[in-house]
């Protein structure tokens, strides 16, 4: 594809205008009445102690500077320390680019454009003959900035390489710098979680003794189940170690020998055995051999010795290790057939809850109050729906209905609880809760057995992340569903080849665009804008199937899920949208020329590949300026709330679920930034047009820091909290961007016939490794969980601000590590049956109730402390006149407090920053400082 500057700068102006509409709307829109919730939902949360937002301006932009300015402190008090981490990778990407492209636009771009390598193609018309389509490319003025216009073997190529040994170190400083912030802010989010919450609880996987989830009893629940019992019986015994194979373990195995030599072999490993059996150490006797522990005999034993309890078993052998150290022991259990009667409970009574408000509603505006109907399949309902209501189709009076159903459900819950209860239903996991965070340091980073099969341990994630169906897995199951889905990963990769030839064909496709490249705006629609448009379109669903590929991999909580999203698309998109492109719009077009004339190949890569490379240039724009803005207005979920708000929600409660719990995860944000990073550096040197290349990263990264700051501060909360862990995956993508850049150099440099600068060049990956390892070993393990002598100090200070835990602390640690589908609120229940049965009586039977119409439809709302320290918004109801600047003297209390304990170590939400120890990375988190 052959773009002149006309068709890129008109593509610019499209985009640019788009974002300055967007932007304009969103200035505007912000202060409406209608859609100021939806902009900024958190401002008008009303829970005490809620982390509220500072008050934005009235006026039409006068939340650009306001945002902005906002410190690093305000970003961590409103959003989190992930928020806090992710403006800082957009700002090191800004930075980073910013210098580049200064740096090219200084030394490359001149060397290139007195170059006269395009002059003598157009005067010699040697061009690359397009033999798929019968067309040739042709040059515009945008190939003289490009490293086609110098000649190959020209010494001009050294400074190629300089510039890109230049920019490699360049990248390999400021990542070195953002590796300590990274470091400074997670051991600062480890410092500040609560007593009692993850900091204090390990998660034990695969647990032996247990049979749920071995080989055998997943394949019991497969069509092998017809196999005969007796032949299953002997698998069945290995694991669940039946008290035969202790016997048998004791007999050891028979073999026929002569009796004197028998007698002599025996003697020798009696004596042999007592010279080496020491008091904790005892080798047997007849074989004269010493066996490693057998970690499911000893737990099946151990299980039998306390009447079959699991739980027990796992604390006894916790308690031997870690002695009054340990708090709470809480076993997972399986609850697939109770966790869809709790989803249709909540279902239900959200439905009654919303038709009372609506009659509550429709009484104070004066409306008459109607019998409302629903239509019920009593088969679909089990054998209640069966007697009740018969097998076809009814209508019945909805209030009535919802009323019994969650009479019913509630019946059925508590059956479904006591039988995930039984014995039988045991997960081979467990939470173990220490009372102090040093065992839990210990406990998470330790060995616990040398079978790795079994007592697999690690930090435990928020109770509210848990994937509680996956916990059911053991390492077998885990490896294999993760093979599985890493194999149907690059099947995914490579069907989606095809969509991208087909864009890149797009491009291509000279004899069908000569006639829209006569009209300026349309050619430019076409080759400038459409292919870029078209490749996010198709990977739109990607996120979605990768998300899905690793819940059923056995991920245990969202943090795992969506840090595996962050890898794995990045590395599609790398395959895609980067070598997808870059092949097939170099390369597959020219296949019959190829095979007929396979030396053209380098001719074809040193004139062709810097033109493709000028799609990426599009797609970066597509992020700098449609990304920003369609994610600062969100077009179409703004026309869904307006649909909803205006024909569907008839209550406040219904009215203020459209606006609250906003929520978004990272998981799609930073492989589409990383990915910018990559192209950016990639591109840089071999089109140094890029200089506009890195300037559209730089673009790209600077408006997306503001938009996303808004978004997190006012908009969003958050569906987990990894702790700042995003870089982690940040670093390495950049380091493969990195590598990427240092192979297109020594290739490009390569097919110029050159021959020292891609050598030198070459040397740079050994660079590459050394630094990646540096930086792994120096900022990896510290970011994992808090050192010994921090988690002592912590201890410490807690024991002298707390005291020592309450006689109700164990119970609120179990609470916290149980299962949803265990806690039920009677009291909710219970209130929720009075209000129908009081309304029914009104509606139904025309009395009167002026207690129940009296209740004001504003509530408070109604968020959970883990809903807060997420940033999670999950009111009830809401006044819809409520003033965007309400309680500013509350929040600039509490935000003044928050920076107190920031920066001074005083009293407040969270801990001393003076806790932080570690070296090289000494700075404090000032409460003036940006994000």
């Amino acid at each position: 594809m052959a773009v002149s500057g006309k068709s890129l700068a008109i593509t610019v102006g499209i985009y640019a205008i788009i974002l300055i509409v967007a932007v304009l709307l969103f200035s505007k829109w912000r202060l409406a009445k209608l859609t100021r919730k939806f902009y900024a939902p958190k401002s008008y949360v009303e829970t005490e102690g809620y982390p509220k937002p500072p008050p934005l301006a009235k006026t039409f932009g006068g939340w650009v500077p306001q945002v902005f300015k906002m410190s690093e402190a305000e970003v961590i008090r409103c959003a989190g320390v992930d928020a806090a981490m992710y403006l800082k990778i957009l700002r090191m990407g800004f930075e980073v680019f910013l210098c580049v492209g200064f740096l090219v636009m200084v030394i490359i771009l001149p060397i290139n454009c007195v170059g006269d390598e395009v002059d003598n193609l157009i005067a010699t018309n040697t061009t690359a003959t397009n033999n798929a389509t019968g067309e040739s490319y042709t040059f515009t003025s945008l190939d003289k900035t490009t490293i086609s216009n110098i000649p190959s073997r020209d010494p001009a190529l050294w400074a190629h390489a300089v510039i890109t040994w230049a920019v490699t170190f360049v990248v390999y400083w400021w990542l070195w710098k953002y590796n300590k912030e990274a470091l400074r802010l997670r051991i600062f989010h480890l410092l500040n979680q609560p007593a009692g919450a993850e900091s204090h609880t390990v998660l034990l996987q695969d647990v032996p003794g247990v049979a749920y989830g071995t080989i055998p009893n997943r394949a019991d629940g497969t069509l092998l189940k017809i196999i005969p019992k007796s032949i299953k019986q002997k698998a069945f015994q290995q694991t669940e170690m039946l008290a035969s194979k202790g016997k048998n373990l004791a007999k050891g195995v028979k073999v026929d020998v002569p009796i004197d030599l028998a007698k002599n072999t025996a003697a020798d490993n009696a004596a042999a055995a007592a010279a080496l059996s020491t008091g904790a150490i005892n080798v047997d006797a007849t074989t004269g051999r010493w066996e490693m522990r057998d970690e499911w005999l000893t737990a099946v034993n151990e299980i039998q010795a306390h009447d079959g309890s699991v739980a027990a078993m796992v604390e006894e052998t916790l308690r031997r290790i870690y002695h009054e150290d340990l708090s709470a022991v809480h076993m997972v259990h399986d609850t697939s057939k109770l966790d869809p009667l709790v989803a249709e409970y909540e279902k239900r009574k959200q439905a009654l809850t919303d038709m009372v408000d609506n009659y509550i509603s429709l009484k104070r505006r004066g409306k008459e109050l109607k019998v409302k109907q629903m239509t019920v399949i009593g088969a679909t309902m089990g054998a209640w729906g069966k007697e009740k209501y018969g097998m076809k189709p009814k209508k019945v009076e909805a209030l009535e209905f919802l009323r019994d159903r969650l009479t019913e459900l509630r019946r059925a819950i508590k059956e479904a609880q006591e039988e995930a209860l039984e014995p039988g239903h045991v997960f081979p996991a467990a939470f173990a809760t220490f009372r102090n965070r040093t065992s839990q340091v210990v406990a998470a980073r330790t060995l616990m057995s040398e079978n790795l099969g079994t007592w697999r341990c690690q930090g435990a994630p928020r109770a509210e992340e848990i994937l509680w169906p996956n916990l059911g897995f053991r390492v077998w199951e885990r490896t294999g569903r993760s093979l599985a889905m890493w194999a149907a990963f690059w099947a995914m990769a490579a069907f989606f080849m095809i969509p991208v030839t087909a864009v890149q064909g797009l491009l291509t496709m000279n004899s069908f665009l000569n006639f829209l490249n006569k009209i300026p705006i349309v050619g430019a629609l076409v080759t400038g804008m459409l292919p870029g448009l078209a490749l996010k379109i198709f990977l739109i669903i990607v996120p979605i199937v990768i998300t899905i590929m690793n819940k059923w991999s056995g991920m245990v909580s969202t943090t795992q899920v969506d840090l595996g999203l962050i890898s794995r698309y990045f590395i599609f998109q790398v395959i895609t949208v980067f070598l997808g492109s870059f092949i097939a719009g170099t390369f597959a077009n020219q296949l019959d020329q190829f095979i007929n004339n396979p030396s053209s190949i380098v001719t074809i890569i040193g004139t062709s590949a810097p033109q493709t490379a000028f799609f990426f240039m599009t797609y970066l724009l597509i992020g700098a300026f449609l990304d920003s803005a369609f994610g600062l207005m969100r077009f179409v979920p703004l026309i869904i709330f307006w649909v909803k708000s205006r024909f569907l929600a008839g209550t406040e409660r219904a009215k203020a679920r459209l606006w609250q719990d906003q929520t978004m995860t990272y998981g799609t944000l930073l492989p589409d930034n990383t990915i910018s990073m990559l192209l950016g550096l990639v591109s840089f040197d071999v089109h140094p047009s890029r200089t506009r290349h890195s300037l559209a990263s730089t673009c790209q990264l600077g408006l997306l820091f503001q938009s996303s700051k808004y978004q997190l501060i006012y908009t969003y909360g958050n569906v987990y909290q990894t702790g700042g862990l995003l870089f982690m995956k940040v670093f390495d993508q950049c380091m493969v961007g990195l590598a990427f850049l240092h192979l297109m150099m020594v290739a490009i440099l390569g097919v110029k016939k050159s021959v020292g600068p891609p050598v030198f060049c070459a040397i740079l990956w050994i660079f590459d490794i050394m630094f990646t390892m540096a930086v792994h070993k120096r900022f990896w393990r510290p970011q994992e969980c808090l050192s010994l002598i921090s988690a002592a100090e912590m201890d410490a200070k807690e024991a002298a601000t707390l005291g020592a835990p309450g006689k109700g602390a164990d119970e609120e640690v179990r609470q916290r590590y149980l299962s949803p589908s265990f806690k039920f609120d009677e009291a909710q229940h219970a209130q929720a049956l009075e209000e129908a049965e009081r309304m029914r009586k009104v509606v139904v039977e025309g009395g009167e109730d002026e207690k129940l119409f009296a209740q004001e439809p504003e509530a408070s709302v109604h968020s959970s402390a883990a809903d807060e320290a997420e940033g999670r918004v999950t009111a009830t109801r809401t006044d819809d006149t409520a003033a965007a600047g309400a309680d500013l003297e509350a929040g600039t209390r509490e935000a003044e407090g928050f920076h107190d304990a920031v920066e001074q170590g005083g009293p407040g939400s969270l801990h001393s920053v003076s806790l932080l120890h570690y070296e090289d990375a000494p700075e404090e988190l000032p409460g003036g400082k940006q994000a």
